[in-house]
Order: structure tokens, then C-alpha cells, then sequence
């Protein structure tokens, strides 16, 4: 064999082993993902820092099995105490002893409350396919349109989460999960 067709066997070689290696990356990054959606979907608690259009807020999520969750908000001083339950047929909000209940899709989705219910939503029906993914110091980044995501690789939890069409910041300051 001439040295010309050596070296395009082994140029063939090489490509066949980098696309090899391409599509096992990709394919570890959908599994990667298909955990940080399963931690999602379960029953969970985070606290996290939220920064949303120009304001910080201090929040506790909550989310159960049956398709209940719940931001609670710990501060700043003239949100602290509120919660809001969101349900499959209604949301519910509780403040200073006053309760209030509505059917679903009345809170404003551009409030900080609606946006966090309608992400946790949106989480676990993300295709992979729609998102690029990528892995990074132990981390998977997501992005898809209007959204940014980094979880963590060997827990599956998220700790960032960024919409920047809607100046939502979110950073999970802990994870507890309930399951």
C-alpha cells in the first residue's frame, strides 16, 4: 500500500473515531439532561436568590408529586410571607391572613411567581433536541430560546437559571431533595 492511500485510511480512521466520539458526547449530554428533567419532576425543595427586574428576591420552591407548587417569599421585607400555590385548576396566594383563589392563568405570568411556575413547568418538557448542551467543569449548560439553565452534573439539580427576555435570574442557594 502507497503511503498517499495510508494516510487517507488513516484520515478516514480518524474522522470515523471523532464522529464516534462526537455522538457519545452528545449522547451523554441528552442523558445528563434526561437526569436534571427527572429530578424536576418529583418532589423537591430549593431556596433560592431571585433577581427580577431590578429587584432581589429571597424564595423557598416547593414542589410535590401531585402537581402542587409553591413559592414562598422571604424577603424583601414587603413580599415576606407570601405564597402562592400554584395547582393544576387554580392558583391560591396567602398574605398577611388574607387568601385569595382564582383559576389558573390569572396571575401574571410575568410576575416573579408566575415565572417561576411556568419554568418548573416547562423543565421537564424541554426536548433535547430543541436545546444545546453543553458539559463544563462538572456542570451541564442548556440553552434554548429565552432560557439558560446549568445543573449540576452528578446531582441533576439546577443552579442557575436565567430568562433574560423576562430579567429573571435565578441561582439555587440549596437543594433539598424531598423524595
Amino acid at each position: 500500500m502507497g503511503f498517499k492511500r495510508k494516510m487517507a485510511v488513516l484520515g478516514m480512521v480518524i474522522c470515523l473515531l471523532l464522529g464516534l466520539i462526537g455522538c457519545g458526547g452528545a449522547r451523554a449530554d441528552r442523558l445528563a439532561w434526561g437526569h436534571v428533567q427527572g429530578k424536576w419532576v418529583g418532589e423537591w425543595s430549593a431556596k433560592a436568590q431571585v433577581h427580577y427586574a431590578n429587584q432581589e428576591c429571597a424564595v423557598s420552591l416547593k414542589r410535590s408529586p401531585v402537581e402542587r407548587f409553591e413559592v414562598i417569599f422571604e424577603g424583601p421585607e414587603n413580599l415576606k410571607g407570601l405564597r402562592v400555590t400554584f395547582l393544576p385548576d387554580r392558583t391560591e396566594m396567602c398574605y398577611q391572613g388574607q387568601n385569595l383563589s382564582f383559576s389558573s392563568g390569572r396571575l401574571s405570568e410575568h410576575s416573579v411567581a408566575g415565572q417561576l411556575a411556568n419554568v418548573v413547568e416547562l423543565i421537564p418538557i424541554l426536548d433535547p433536541e430543541q436545546l444545546r448542551l453543553e458539559r463544563q467543569d462538572g456542570q451541564l449548560l442548556a440553552q434554548a430560546e429565552g432560557l439558560d439553565l446549568t445543573a449540576d452534573l452528578e446531582s441533576g439539580n439546577i443552579l442557575t437559571l436565567s430568562i433574560p427576555d423576562e430579567e429573571l435570574e435565578l441561582e439555587l442557594l440549596n437543594f433539598q431533595n424531598l423524595a
